[in-house]
C-alpha cells in the first residue's frame, strides 16, 4: 500500500484538497482525515459517487484504520493532517509514509514555509519522486 501523507504548515495550502483529488484519480484508494475541520470528510458527505473512502479521525485512532485499509486491500491511503499538528505526531506518521507532499501556494510566505519543512521531514527525508 503506498502511502502519501500530505503535510503543510500554513492554511489554505491544499492539503484536502490535493487529498481527495488524488484519491479520486487513485485505484482503489482512502483518505484518513486527521483536521479537526473535517473537510475531506464534508466532501464525501456531499459527492455522489460512493468512492473514494474518507474517514474522519483523532490521531489515536489512526492505527485502527491503517489496519482497516490493509483489510479492505487498499492500493493508495492518503492521509491528511492539521496545519499545525504536533512534531511528534508529524513524526508518528512519517513512519507510516511512503511518500510526503508539502502543498504550498505560489506566494512568499508559502513557498518559505515549504522550504523549511518541520525537523521531523528533513530527518526522514527520502528522494522526491517527480511528476
Amino acid at each position: 500500500m503506498q502511502t502519501v501523507l500530505l503535510a503543510a504548515q500554513r492554511v489554505g495550502a491544499g492539503k484536502t484538497t490535493l487529498a481527495v483529488n488524488l484519491a479520486v484519480c487513485a485505484h482503489n484508494a482512502m483518505v484518513v482525515d486527521l483536521d479537526r475541520q473535517q473537510a475531506a470528510v464534508d466532501w464525501r458527505q456531499r459527492r455522489e459517487q460512493d468512492w473514494p473512502m474518507v474517514f474522519g479521525a483523532r490521531e489515536d485512532e489512526f492505527l485502527d484504520l491503517v489496519d482497516h485499509a490493509q483489510a479492505q486491500n487498499v492500493d493508495w491511503l492518503f492521509i491528511d493532517t492539521a496545519t499545525h499538528v504536533g512534531a511528534d505526531v508529524l513524526g508518528f506518521l512519517l513512519q507510516y509514509a511512503t511518500t510526503t507532499l508539502i502543498p504550498s501556494r505560489p506566494g512568499l510566505l508559502d513557498i518559505c514555509a515549504a522550504a523549511a519543512p518541520p525537523a521531523s521531514c528533513a530527518a526522514r527525508a527520502r528522494p522526491a519522486p517527480w511528476c
